[in-house]
């Protein structure tokens, strides 16, 4: 007869533990210790990877002018809060920084246009160089799903400025799209939408037909010169919140002959679909540009392993509630 206090195998007693195994079913009493554990060290990971992408996002930028540079041509660069339109004033040193700006598909770097060339402004490093020496425009305003860069020309045309460095001529010249019907001296691209304008003396927003430049009405602003003494002097789609922002103030004193700069302006929501305005910052600084400027690559791939984190933490979720139906 058998003796019971040993195993059917090897005659070891039947009583004595044994070590567990990877995947096997954990002992009841552990198991909710285990559990809290588990899902401590997912929600860390979420948590590290979450707050270090949100330290990366883009964020909206406008220049302003500055009454303390012998260039009348150079500004000043604030942070926009899409949200309220309150601005600070970043401390980042360029040795130059033009005021008509625009987006631009490099990391933490937006495009400046001068009387002659087009720069890029890099916000990690304070560097501005020269990108071309084609690319004088009153306003930019960048298509990233087409990698096509606008800019509205002092002589109410629409041209299209390659988007290929060249720091030494001859340069790929720009294109011309064709003429606008009457002065457009604010853009702004709206991915997935389309191409948008302002015009300075009524201030009606305009869809902006990009392979002919013809204007379609969408609705008044309510800012124009000969309405409220104010232009619109750009306009910027914030891709983080999905508001079309405008600046107004005036005059532009990037070409000779434009007057004075205001010594302060407002900055507006924008309703892309109807024009109507609505007041965010009553006593902004004078605006001439805004630009997105977009996120370090880095953003990208900790928003991505965030949400890994989110799909092991799911699954990992699953597989704790068949186990526990396991152990019953």
């Amino acid at each position: 007869m058998r003796d019971p206090t040993t195993s059917d195998r090897d005659g070891r007693a039947g009583s004595q533990s044994r070590a567990k195994l990877p995947g096997q079913p954990i002992d009841s009493p552990n198991r909710e210790a285990y559990n809290r554990s588990a899902m401590r060290s997912v929600y860390a990971v979420i948590a590290a990877f979450s707050t270090v992408s949100l330290c990366h996002a883009g964020f909206l930028v406008g220049i302003a002018a500055d009454a303390n540079s012998p260039n009348s041509a150079t500004g000043v660069p604030y942070l926009i809060d899409p949200m309220t339109g309150a601005t600070t004033v970043l401390t980042q040193p360029f040795d130059r920084l033009y005021l008509v700006a625009g987006d631009s598909p490099y990391p933490a770097t937006i495009f400046g246009s001068s009387t002659v060339n087009l720069y890029t402004a890099n916000f990690a490093t304070g560097v501005a160089s020269i990108y071309s020496s084609e690319g004088s425009a009153l306003d930019l305003a960048y298509d990233s799903g087409h990698n096509v860069l606008y800019a509205s020309l002092g002589d109410d045309r629409l041209a299209t400025i390659p988007v290929i460095p060249c720091t030494f001529p001859p340069c790929q010249p720009e294109t011309v799209v064709g003429n606008f019907t009457l002065p457009i001296f604010a853009m702004g691209y709206v991915p997935g939408d389309g191409l948008y304008g302002v015009d300075p003396d009524m201030g009606t927003l305009w869809r902006i037909d990009v392979n002919t430049a013809a204007l379609i009405p969408v609705g008044p602003t309510g800012v124009g010169l000969l309405v409220n003494g104010l232009s619109i002097t750009d306009i910027e789609f914030d891709s983080a919140t999905g508001r079309l922002i405008a600046s107004a103030g005036g005059p532009e004193p990037v070409y000779p002959g434009s007057g004075t700069p205001f010594a302060s302006g407002k900055i507006y929501l924008l309703d892309r679909f109807t024009g109507a305005t609505t007041l965010l910052n009553d006593n902004a600084p004078n605006f001439f540009s805004l630009a997105e400027v977009s996120p370090e690559p880095v953003s990208l791939i900790l928003v991505g392993g965030a949400l890994l984190a989110l799909g092991l933490r799911s699954r990992f979720r699953g597989h704790l509630s068949a186990r526990s139906h396991y152990l019953g």
